[in-house]
């Protein structure tokens, strides 16, 4: 499903840019070309960031129907403050907005 392309495809795209821009960071840090080194920033930043956000993503993803509401503690006090219905009804509206 839509996992399956975002992991294939574009989680994969950060990975694989990584891996370029890091063999040109070991080849300038070989010559020492302080430039290129510099100039290789932006593709590690935006790259890695990606991977790492998307790493993320998927070590909290769970199987269907096996989430677990917190029965306490700041999260559970803070859906229940916005919404009466506590999680069920955030759910709801966030599912109602996503799909809108």
């Amino acid at each position: 499903g839509s996992h399956q392309i975002h992991h294939s495809k574009h989680h994969n795209t950060y990975v694989t840019n990584l891996n370029v821009a890091m063999e040109k960071l070991d080849a300038a840090v070989s010559k020492g070309d302080a430039g290129a080194i510099i100039g290789l920033q932006g593709a590690l930043k935006f790259n890695g960031g990606g991977h790492l956000n998307h790493t993320l993503f998927w070590e909290n993803l769970c199987p269907k129907g096996e989430s677990v509401v917190p029965s306490g503690g700041a999260l559970k006090d803070a859906v229940e403050a916005r919404w009466s219905g506590g999680f069920e009804e955030m759910k709801k509206e966030v599912g109602a907005m996503s799909v809108g």
